[in-house]
């Protein structure tokens, strides 16, 4: 925006309370479309009921949002899905990614990664039958062949750190290793190139 601009163009958007909102790495301010969006899809679930999958377009209302989250992160229409929650989809990329070996094994997270992140991570290690002691790095600079996968957060909720996501992935790649980032942070405060970046797989929310 320029000098004449106003700073705060979007603030009528917006339910904007009388307390100093900070909290940037928890729900925002309520958008007042919000309101009528979902008084509105209520309405049709009262006129509809289970034919509102149909006839309302539910089962493709998902879908309609790929081409959106796509320019979002810097990733085709095709590549992205949108469903459940974060924790819940990082669980699932592990599920499906994750496949240790006796000689690949290891996860690395950064040492500020989400709680969440970290049990995430804890728990997929010991669903295997290792040990999480061993198993997950802290360190995301010793990268070497026992790694199988690295799942760094692209914003540290911490610091506000932008990580190198070309770069850490580039790294991750060159030992043999799968790069699955937690974008929570990162998406739509950062100009993304999750397919530029050759990234494995990425998750985030829309909440931030």
């Amino acid at each position: 925006m320029d000098d004449a601009a106003d700073p705060a163009p979007a603030r009528d958007r917006f339910a904007v309370t009388d307390v100093a909102y900070l909290a940037g790495n928890s729900l925002g301010l309520m958008p007042l479309a919000a309101e009528e969006r979902l008084a509105a899809r209520l309405a049709e679930w009262r006129a509809l009921a289970v034919e509102a999958w149909f006839e309302a377009g539910w089962l493709e209302a998902a879908h309609d949002l790929c081409g959106a989250l796509g320019r979002v992160v810097g990733a085709a229409p095709e590549d992205v899905c949108a469903t459940g929650s974060l924790t819940a989809n990082l669980h699932l990329l592990l599920a499906a990614l994750y496949r240790p070996t006796r000689e690949r094994f290891r996860i690395v997270i950064d040492a500020d990664a989400f709680p969440s992140d970290a049990h995430c991570v804890a728990s997929h290690v010991a669903w295997h039958g290792l040990d999480p002691a061993d198993a997950v790095r802290t360190d995301v600079a010793a990268l070497d062949d026992s790694v199988a996968v690295v799942l760094r957060a692209g914003v540290s909720y911490l610091t506000g750190a932008a990580a190198d996501i070309a770069g850490d992935t580039a790294d991750a790649h060159a030992v043999g290793a799968l790069a699955i980032w937690d974008l929570a942070h990162a998406a739509g405060n950062l100009a993304l190139d999750l397919a530029g970046a050759d990234v494995d797989a990425a998750a985030w929310c829309g909440y931030k």
